[in-house]
């Protein structure tokens, strides 16, 4: 299957009566049994099994520590993850409560890996954002429990989150496993970041194949509601940047990975997932000036509390 057909668009309505309950039904079946799979094959990394013994603690300090320093809070974060997930959708299908019960535990071990990085380094962990939920996500909750009609354009939404936090996350890991790798440093990016990489894909498999499940359920209404409530604001492609110091934060790992005049160059496959989901037609292939928006303020921010700073 090529990359445009991960989402395939097809046309409103296209299944209905019998066809879309058979449909609906097998995909089910395949979810579940995909999930029972990823479980069997992939289960929460041991901490204990990574070897943070580095050669060079200093250089990756230096090179790397804000981006590791970004995936530590990302990752760990998770938790408020799932109590924002519980607040926005009040009926969630077994499946997305069996992918919960199986991410979460991912995520967590994803965090602690990198946190004890970190430390090895000589490096102190970011302050993590457990409990604070954003007002966007309480308004969310509340249009989904007074107006149902909303929670199926909002799933939508949901997953092309996912998806595309899915693969950000392993095109970042991808560069810190090879930056580590280019300083000498394979033993750490052998038995932790190509571990914790090898899981993100399985988590953008089920946003994917979840997609494909609720796609063919949804109306031409659903889906101008999906398109209108992507359009009402760009969603921070890297969550928890809530605050002006978790901002400055992607802004440092952002530099780390591309430097001063690298923005343009930064590949955002996350606004192409967006685009291929909802239905948006790119011109040309570029990324639309919104989906950099975002990282560009935290670049400036990091660049003038660092002068600041100095």
């Amino acid at each position: 299957m090529s990359k445009k057909d991960y989402f395939p668009s097809g046309s409103e309505g296209a299944l209905q009566g019998s066809d879309l309950n058979r449909y609906v039904a097998n995909k089910e079946r395949e979810i579940a049994e995909y999930l029972e799979r990823f479980d069997a094959k992939s289960p929460p990394l041991d901490p204990g099994t990574v070897d943070y013994d580095f050669r060079n603690p200093d250089a990756v300090r230096e090179q790397l520590g804000h981006v590791l320093d970004y995936g530590y809070r990302i990752e760990t974060e998770v938790a408020r993850n799932v109590a924002e997930i519980a607040i926005v959708f009040h009926q969630l299908d077994p499946n997305n409560l069996r992918f919960i019960e199986i991410w979460e535990p991912q995520e967590v071990q994803h965090g602690i890996i990198l946190g004890r990085a970190e430390e090895a380094m000589g490096r102190t962990p970011s302050d993590v954002n457990l409990e604070e939920v954003s007002t966007t996500v309480k308004i969310a909750g509340i249009l989904t429990q007074c107006v149902p009609l909303v929670e199926r354009p909002i799933v939508a939404n949901y997953l092309v989150t996912g998806a595309s936090t899915e693969k950000g996350a392993t095109s970042l890991y991808s560069h810190i496993y090879d930056g580590l790798v280019g300083m000498g440093e394979k033993r750490f990016a052998d038995t932790g970041i190509a571990q914790i990489k090898k899981q993100e894909p399985g988590h953008f498999g089920f946003y994917r194949k979840q997609y494909e499940w609720l796609r063919p359920q949804m109306s031409d209404w659903d889906m101008r509601l999906a398109r209108g409530i992507k359009r009402l604001g760009n969603p921070n492609v890297f969550p928890g940047a809530t605050n002006k110091e978790r901002k400055a934060s992607l802004g440092r790992g952002v530099l780390q990975i591309v430097g001063d005049d690298g923005l343009n160059a930064l590949s955002l496959p996350i606004e192409r997932l967006r685009a291929e989901m909802l239905e948006f037609k790119m011109k040309g292939g570029k990324i639309p000036r919104d989906g950099l928006k975002g990282l560009e303020e935290a670049v400036e921010l990091a660049q003038h509390m660092d002068a600041q700073a100095a």
